[in-house]
Order: C-alpha cells, then sequence, then structure tokens
C-alpha cells in the first residue's frame, strides 16, 4: 500500500469509529439513556471520542506493518437500565454502530458507481477505500467475542454476574479474538461484500 493510500485509510478509519461511537450514543437516546448526551460524547468533534491507543497508536503499527488498518474509538458510556423497552433498546444499541459502518460503505459505493469518476483518481481511491474499510469493521464488529458489538446480542441474555464477569477479563477476549481472526473467513466476506458493492474484486 502507498503512502498516500495509508494516510486515506488512517483518515477513514479515524471518521468511521468515531461514526460507530456516535451512532450507539444517538440510538441510546433514542431508547431514553440520555448518558452519552450527557457526556457530550453526541457531538461530532472528534477529540473526545479520540483513544490514544485505539483510534491513533494502534491504525498507525498496522499501517507501518503493512496488515489490514482497523481501529476503535473511546466507547461511548451507555446504561442499558435507562433504555425502554430495556431489550429491544439494547439490541439496536448493539447493532447502531455496525450498521452506520454498512451504510457508510453502502452510501459510498452508491456515490462511486453513480458519479463515474476516473479511474486511479483520488476520488476514486477514497470511495473504495471507504467502501472496503467500513465493510472490514463492520463485519469484524459482529464477531460474537466481547468486547465486539456481536457479543451483546448473546450477552444481554445472561446474567449480570455472568456479564460482570466477562467484562474483567477483557483482555483475555483480545488474546482470543487475535488467536482465531486468522481462522475466520472474515476476509472472504469483505472481498464479497466490495465485489458486491463495488462491482470490483479487492485489488
Amino acid at each position: 500500500m502507498k503512502g498516500f493510500e495509508i494516510a486515506i485509510v488512517l483518515v477513514i478509519v479515524f471518521f468511521s469509529v468515531i461514526l460507530h461511537e456516535i451512532a450507539h450514543g444517538f440510538v441510546a437516546l433514542l431508547f431514553g439513556d440520555r448518558t452519552a448526551k450527557d457526556a457530550n460524547r453526541l457531538t461530532l468533534n472528534p477529540i473526545p471520542h479520540i483513544d490514544l491507543v485505539g483510534t491513533i497508536i494502534f491504525p498507525a503499527l498496522l499501517a507501518f506493518m503493512g496488515v489490514p488498518i482497523f481501529g476503535w474509538a473511546k466507547p461511548v458510556p451507555v446504561d442499558a437500565s435507562n433504555l425502554q423497552p430495556r431489550r429491544i433498546g439494547h439490541l439496536c444499541v448493539s447493532l447502531a454502530g455496525v450498521a452506520t459502518n454498512f451504510l457508510i460503505a453502502i452510501a459510498a459505493a452508491l456515490i462511486f458507481r453513480l458519479a463515474a469518476l476516473p479511474p486511479g483518481g483520488i476520488g476514486t481511491e477514497v470511495l473504495l477505500l471507504a467502501v472496503f474499510v467500513n465493510l472490514m469493521l463492520g463485519i469484524f464488529n459482529l464477531m460474537p467475542v466481547p468486547p465486539l458489538d456481536g457479543s451483546q446480542l448473546w450477552m444481554m441474555w445472561m446474567p449480570e454476574k455472568f456479564v460482570y464477569w466477562v467484562q474483567q477479563r477483557m483482555m483475555l477476549w483480545f488474546l482470543l479474538i487475535f488467536l482465531i481472526l486468522p481462522r475466520l473467513p472474515i476476509g472472504n466476506l469483505i472481498r464479497a461484500a466490495f465485489f458486491l458493492l463495488t462491482g470490483r474484486a479487492v485489488g
């Protein structure tokens, strides 16, 4: 990946993970939880959302290593006890970030198809990278492993003591993610979705 492509990907990851987190807080507000709003986390100002490791250091390190780049923003605070109805609200909040990434990917793909930009131009590169990055973030976050959003689809049904036990062992789950990730067909899913949206194979 060329230097300017790395820079574009880092910028796309930066704003995509921030919009992912804002979506969690915005949907929580729709279901009655003002925690994120009161903490000033529904703002488009990126500064309150920046996680030094997940938003800056980790994506830059992956870029330096020449491997697929992803990251995360500072999690938006949500108090599930304020959600009404609670289980439906929890489900919608959990899926809001992933849905946002998929919507960004779809929007970028539509612009790419309709704008008829010249092949190889910067605009074309930005749109295609936006599709790829957001598909990667969305599909990756659907993994049912804490703390990823997909885990909430089953954790919301678990007893509070079990959820607390899981939350106290986040480093173990991060290790598990990196152990099982190479063995999962996530790359194939991303490539298939990319081709479906853009009509192009991943270069």
